[in-house]
């Protein structure tokens, strides 16, 4: 298919406090804004992004997805990454997991797809 221009993905998405990111605000030029849910308050390790926090990342566009960076160190080196890409009702479908060096994107911690939906 065609590849999605990136303006589809401007402006800010909101989703459920209770995943990982409760609100992505998506910014000309590859800058976003971040912010985390609640899964967030659990986490105990020195330099964690705790719950509520407003973190600044970067995103990337590939064909059809949006790549988002925002420093999410993981356990297993690799940083977490967050994909995201439209459903056919519009709303941003996010998984978090980690970019192997070949490229390929590994979707970390099971099913917990966010659904965000764009705020007016």
């Amino acid at each position: 298919g065609e590849p999605v221009p990136e303006t589809v993905f401007l402006g800010r998405w909101r989703g459920a406090t209770r995943g990982d990111v409760q609100e992505i605000d998506v910014r000309p030029n590859g800058v976003c804004q971040v912010t985390m849910g609640d899964r967030f308050g659990k986490d105990k390790t020195p330099g964690a992004i705790k719950a509520g926090t407003t973190v600044s990342g970067t995103w990337l566009l590939t064909t059809n997805e949006i790549i988002i960076d925002i420093k999410d160190m993981s356990p297993f080196g690799a940083n977490y990454t967050y994909r995201g890409y439209l459903d056919e009702d519009g709303s941003l479908i996010v998984d978090k997991g980690i970019i192997y060096p070949q490229g390929s994107f590994h979707v970390s911690g099971g099913p917990r797809q966010m659904i965000l939906k764009r705020v007016e």
